[in-house]
């Protein structure tokens, strides 16, 4: 985590994997940010799910980096393995998933 970062109130934040927050990055209130999902595997493997070695092969899990001076708005998601560019301003309710980065 670089330095004034701000995280506002009532944030979820997973790090069980790796998470980078760079400096000056604001971070609202209700964020969700998230380095594993059992989504897809409860999805694929269906009544398989209940079988541990299958479901841990089906976890989609992966590390977050925030640039720079980035903003992220109220109610958001950010979903394992995204990257937001230094500079980037993630819109209230956004589901982040990939990289993104500010275009000049």
């Amino acid at each position: 985590m670089g330095d004034d970062v701000f995280i506002g109130n009532f944030n979820t934040i997973d790090s069980s994997v790796s998470i980078t927050i760079g400096k000056g990055t604001q971070i609202t209130n209700y964020v969700t940010i998230l380095n594993h999902s059992s989504h897809n595997a409860v999805g694929i493997l269906k009544e398989e799910y209940s079988n541990q070695e299958k479901q841990i092969q089906a976890i989609r899990q992966g590390g977050v980096i925030i640039g720079e001076y980035s903003f992220i708005g109220p109610y958001s998601c950010i979903m394992p393995n995204s990257k937001i560019g230094s500079g980037c301003i993630v819109q209230a309710y956004s589901y982040v998933n990939g990289d993104f980065q500010i275009m000049f």
